[in-house]
């Protein structure tokens, strides 16, 4: 018995036509019609009424049906055990706090998606790790940085706070303003501040960018926070400097001194990474 045609007289029973058994077969239509016959043939049986809709099984056809299913399920579950089993690749990604996850899931699908067999732990970047999604200030000097993209930073007010009104922005408009304070990647607005003699006025410091927004959404106070953390859910208004721009750049670090894990190699090889280079 040819279990090929077999399979294509499963598909078509299950389909009901013809050509939609033969486009789930990759295969042409008279091809599909033509194995079918000959199976009739060596039956001496007719599995179908043909119409123009499609195709009804006959009482033959459904006997043949109740009884090749079970073949062809074990037939590939035969090919299935005997394949070679790809090695599965571990890979542990330290990433830095705050980060836009969409951005990250962006770069993190392809490899997910991907037909290697991949074991993907996510970790703080301070952790032991294959690689690190951080800020270019935070690259250690072994490290070697592949740039991802770039993420502009916003002054965060809460709703209804008086400097949302102004036309322009500048930072010495934040003198008197309460503060929430942050430790942030780049010195950026710190430089800024201390060339002209600016201290702010720190009302509360958020461990992470997470509570410095829940901070600001509260109306404890303002902070400078990246752009893609705040979403229409928060309670925030945001800005931006009329005579400065703040912002972080963000890449892959990885120990430049030992050869990369198998699965950071994968990494490595995604078009949303190398495309960077």
């Amino acid at each position: 018995m040819d279990l090929k045609a077999l399979g294509y007289f499963v598909a078509a029973y299950e389909e009901g036509n013809i050509t939609a058994a033969a486009k789930r077969c990759h295969i042409s239509q008279p091809s599909i019609s033509a194995a079918i016959l000959g199976l009739e043939e060596k039956l001496a049986i007719t599995v179908f009424t043909r119409h123009k809709r499609g195709v009804t099984p006959t009482v033959s056809g459904d006997q043949l049906y109740a009884r090749a299913r079970p073949l062809i399920s074990d037939a590939n579950a035969l090919k299935s055990f005997f394949r070679p089993v790809k090695k599965i690749q571990a890979l542990t990604l330290g990433v830095m706090s705050a980060l836009d996850v969409n951005r990250v899931m962006s770069l993190l699908k392809p490899l997910i998606e991907s037909q290697n067999q991949l074991d993907l732990h996510l970790s703080r970047d301070d952790e032991p790790c294959d690689a690190r999604i951080i800020c270019v200030q935070s690259k250690k000097e072994y490290e070697e940085f592949i740039p991802l993209w770039s993420e502009r930073f916003v002054v965060a007010f809460p709703e209804g706070h008086p400097l949302i009104l102004k036309e322009e922005l500048f930072i010495t408009d934040l003198a008197d303003v309460a503060w929430v304070a942050r430790d942030y990647c780049g010195n950026e607005l710190m430089d800024a501040a201390n060339h002209i003699g600016l201290k702010f006025n720190t009302v509360a410091t958020a461990f992470s960018e997470e509570w410095a927004v829940a901070l600001v959404a509260a109306g404890i106070g303002v902070a400078i926070l990246p752009e893609g953390l705040i979403s229409s859910e928060h309670k925030i208004v945001v800005r931006s400097f009329s005579n400065m721009e703040i912002g972080r750049q963000v890449g892959l670090a990885y120990d430049g001194r030992t050869k990369p894990s198998s699965g950071l190699q994968l990494m490595l090889a995604l078009e949303a990474i190398t495309g960077q280079t």
